[in-house]
């Protein structure tokens, strides 16, 4: 009972510090593995790759790995290269795109079906 009550106390006593905790433990292999992966995408000639969500630890990744993203987001203060949301990707053409990074977004949308029907729209087949 005590850990249920320490884990409570340092949720409540620093919240963001509680949740910078849970994202550096429940991320670390995820960050390999988007690392892996951006490895493999920047060596492939002509992609279009976009980074749903855009900002933060992935877009460093990204980055420092090479690939050229689009970034999408719909909040304009993250600076995305195209200010959409997730469920209405009309900017991107059916099938135009190779790639898609999108991590930690769906949750907070209302309807992530849409999102991943969008997603799916403008993934090129393979």
């Amino acid at each position: 009972m005590s850990f249920v009550s320490n884990w409570r106390e340092f949720f409540c006593k620093d919240p963001k510090k509680a949740i910078r905790f849970s994202k550096e433990h429940s991320r670390r292999g995820l960050y390999e593995l988007l690392q892996q992966a951006a490895r493999q995408v920047a060596e492939e000639n002509g992609s279009v790759i976009l980074n749903i969500g855009s900002g933060g630890e992935i877009q460093r990744i990204l980055e420092e790995e090479g690939v050229s993203v689009t970034s999408v987001d719909i909040d304009p203060e993250r600076k995305p290269d195209v200010v959409a949301s997730i469920t209405d990707l009309a900017q991107f053409e059916d099938e135009s795109v190779s790639h898609v990074f999108c991590m930690e977004v769906l949750e907070h949308i209302d309807q992530p079906w849409k999102g991943v029907e969008e997603m799916r729209r403008v993934l090129r087949p393979g």
